[in-house]
Order: structure tokens, then C-alpha cells, then sequence
């Protein structure tokens, strides 16, 4: 079993209860503009470490979640996986978040754009980090495609999720 990863120093652990699922969450609590993080898809809240004490310092409250499946996070068999607007929401209303900052990071970013169109009123902003932001237009997944080698998208989403350098 792999070591546990608690929330960052500071930060409180709550189970967010969502439809289907128990989300494992953290928050750094505060009365700073929130941010709340969205992970990889290969990864989990646990990979903000770096980024919590610099957001804390520069005034936001900081919070994280992981998506169903993922470290620590359950989900009904049956439920449905692609929940992940919803989740949002229902995180962001469990911490008393009225307006917040939505930063998704590659699989993470994907669900950004559709949480802003359906909850515009609740956005203070959006970051889309190292992300395709899912966007689906045929020209766009060309060009994209152009520059992948043969055989990518056959690999596993561990070694698509990270750069050569990254790798070495």
C-alpha cells in the first residue's frame, strides 16, 4: 500500500458527500478570495503541495478535491463518472464558497469551461493550466493530433500526463 498522503499543514480534511460518491477534500479555510485546485487525470488533491503554502501566502483560501476514483475519493459502482460539473458545485457549496476561482490542471482543466458556462455566477475566475481544455472543434484536434507521435494516444494516461523532461 502506498503511504498516505494527509492534506497539506494547515489545511483541514472533510468527505464531501455528491451523488454516487464521497469526495475527499481539503481547505485551508481563511476569508481570502477561494481557489479551488482540480487535478491531472493521474493524479489526486494530494499533488497540490507545492502550490498551497504560496496561495495561502498570497491571501487565498485554498482548497482541493479528488474526483471520483481517485486518492481517497469513493464512488458508487454503478454511479456515473462523469459527474464532474456537479462536483464542483457541490464542493464549493459544502465550503461556503459564494464566488470562487476555478483552476483545473491538464485532466483537470478539461471540466473547467463547462463548469463556467453552467455557473457563470459563481466564478471570480478560471485557470486552465497544461490543459487542451477539452475543446473538440475538428480543425483544433487536428492540429493537435499533428504533433503527437504515432502510437500516443495507445499510451498509458501516466505517461501521456507528463513531459519528456518531466520523465527524465
Amino acid at each position: 500500500n502506498p503511504a498516505p498522503f494527509p492534506a497539506p499543514p494547515g489545511a483541514r480534511e472533510h468527505m464531501i458527500e455528491v451523488s454516487g460518491a464521497r469526495l475527499w477534500c481539503w481547505d485551508s479555510g481563511g476569508r481570502g478570495m477561494p481557489i479551488l485546485l482540480l487535478h491531472p487525470a493521474t493524479g489526486s488533491a494530494a499533488i497540490w503541495e507545492y502550490q498551497y503554502a504560496p496561495l495561502v501566502a498570497a491571501g487565498f483560501r485554498v482548497a482541493a478535491f479528488s474526483r471520483r476514483g481517485h486518492y481517497r475519493s469513493e464512488f458508487t459502482q454503478g454511479a456515473d463518472a462523469g459527474e464532474a460539473v456537479a462536483d464542483i458545485e457541490a464542493v464549493g457549496k459544502a465550503l461556503s464558497f459564494n464566488r470562487f476561482v476555478v483552476l483545473g490542471c491538464a485532466g483537470g482543466g478539461f471540466v473547467v469551461p463547462d463548469f463556467a458556462l453552467s455557473y457563470p455566477e459563481k466564478l471570480a475566475g478560471i485557470v486552465i493550466a497544461c490543459s487542451q481544455g477539452g475543446a473538440i472543434d475538428p480543425a483544433y484536434r487536428a492540429t493537435i493530433s499533428r504533433g503527437l507521435p504515432p502510437g500516443f494516444a495507445q499510451q498509458p494516461a501516466s505517461f501521456r500526463g507528463v513531459g519528456a523532461s518531466y520523465r527524465a
